[in-house]
């Protein structure tokens, strides 16, 4: 038989505490000494808090810079893909006909790199 826990049958709490204010108000009136850190009201600026207004956010600085790295190293293996997707297919064909020169694998690596610049310089100024 499973043991059922009084907490979960405990109702809940319709418990206001006030705002900031009041709260430091009763700590001061019975002598608690808060931490510097709970001093400040949420809507009083704290100065020496790393979001001071006017300098900027590091965390946007990276996530920008991880973005842009995300974006370019995919770019890289579009081009990657599209160039060996080319030379691949012109293998296959000149394997195919028999030819002593390949030129379906030249023909179509120059294709696939057009294609990949053409695929790049379109995403760099959608940007």
């Amino acid at each position: 038989m499973a043991r059922e826990h009084s907490y979960s049958k405990r109702p809940r709490s319709n418990r206001t505490y006030g705002t900031v204010g009041q709260i430091n108000e009763f700590c001061v009136s019975h002598g608690i000494t808060l931490p510097k850190s709970m001093e400040n009201a949420p809507d009083e600026l704290n100065e020496s808090g790393p979001n001071k207004p006017g300098k900027p956010n590091p965390l946007t600085r990276t996530t920008e810079k991880t973005t842009s790295f995300v974006q370019f190293s995919g770019i890289a293996f579009q081009m990657l893909g599209t160039i060996g997707l080319g030379v691949w297919l012109g293998m296959k064909i000149d394997e195919w006909q028999n030819n002593r020169s390949p030129i379906w694998t030249i023909i179509l690596s120059l294709t696939a790199i057009g294609a990949s610049l053409y695929l790049f310089i379109k995403q760099l100024t959608k940007k």
